[in-house]
C-alpha cells in the first residue's frame, strides 16, 4: 500500500469512526429519552393503581355498609311478616269459627223445616 492510499485509508477510517461516534450518540440520547418516558409511564401506572386500589377499598366499604343496611331491612320486613301472619291466622280462625257456626245453625234450621 503506498502512503498516499495509507493516507486515504486513514481518512477514511477516521470519517467512519465519526460518523459511529454520531450513530452512538444518536442511540444514546435516543435510549434516554425512552428511559425517560418508559420511567414516566411506570410513575403513571403506579399513580393509576394506587387511586384505583382506593377506589376498590370505597367501593368494598359501601358495599359492606350497603349488605348490614339490607340485612336490617330484610329482619325487618321479616318481623312485619310474621306478625301479618298471626293477624291473618286469627282473622282465618274466626272466618272459620262462624262458618262451623254458620253449619250448625243450617242443619238446626232444615231439622225444622223438613
Amino acid at each position: 500500500m503506498t502512503e498516499r492510499e495509507k493516507h486515504y485509508f486513514e481518512i477514511l477510517l477516521e470519517e467512519m469512526n465519526g460518523k459511529f461516534s454520531l450513530i452512538m450518540e444518536g442511540h444514546h440520547a435516543i435510549r434516554k429519552k425512552f428511559n425517560g418516558q418508559l420511567d414516566d409511564i411506570k410513575e403513571q401506572q403506579k399513580l393509576f393503581m394506587s387511586l384505583l386500589k382506593a377506589s376498590h377499598e370505597d367501593l368494598k366499604k359501601e358495599i359492606q355498609s350497603l349488605r348490614v343496611e339490607l340485612k336490617k331491612e330484610i329482619r325487618a320486613v321479616d318481623k312485619r311478616s310474621e306478625a301479618r301472619d298471626a293477624e291473618l291466622k286469627k282473622e282465618i280462625q274466626a272466618v272459620g269459627d262462624k262458618v262451623d257456626g254458620h253449619e250448625v245453625r243450617i242443619s238446626f234450621l232444615e231439622k225444622k223445616v223438613a
